[in-house]
């Protein structure tokens, strides 16, 4: 079973901390999954920057990041191209996982749109 730990986006060192807790009780850092927490793009161009540098960073610490797609595209016209964009860039960050609203007008996707970040990096985790 899980447990949700909600962290600010400046908290590094509560991730860390929270890193040495579950090391202690046994739990793996890909057991781990971390909400990079998007914010709409109507605060500014720039607002998401520093959360796709947190989905890099959990990547690099082999935790498994998610985001909730529709953040992003919060208050704004075209959400399904806004947030196909977010996602094509966020995948290549190595994002493992989102939520999202099946049903909103995206623009159509073929079959190998985005990257196979997620597939890959789990095997390269595994040895």
């Amino acid at each position: 079973k899980g447990m949700g730990v909600v962290l600010q986006p400046s908290g590094a060192a509560s991730l860390l901390r929270l890193l040495a807790i579950c090391r202690k009780a046994g739990i793996p850092p890909e057991r781990i999954w971390v909400d990079c927490l998007a914010k709409p793009f109507v605060l500014g161009k720039a607002v998401n920057r520093p959360v796709l540098e947190r989905v890099s960073a959990m990547r690099r610490r082999g935790l498994q990041s998610l985001l909730a797609l529709g953040n992003v595209s919060y208050g704004m016209k075209n959400r399904g191209r806004v947030e196909a964009d977010f996602l094509r860039q966020a995948t290549r960050r190595g994002l493992d996982a989102c939520i999202l609203d099946p049903l909103i007008n995206a623009p159509p996707f073929s079959h190998g749109a985005f990257p196979r970040a997620g597939a890959q990096s789990h095997r390269s985790r595994r040895g």
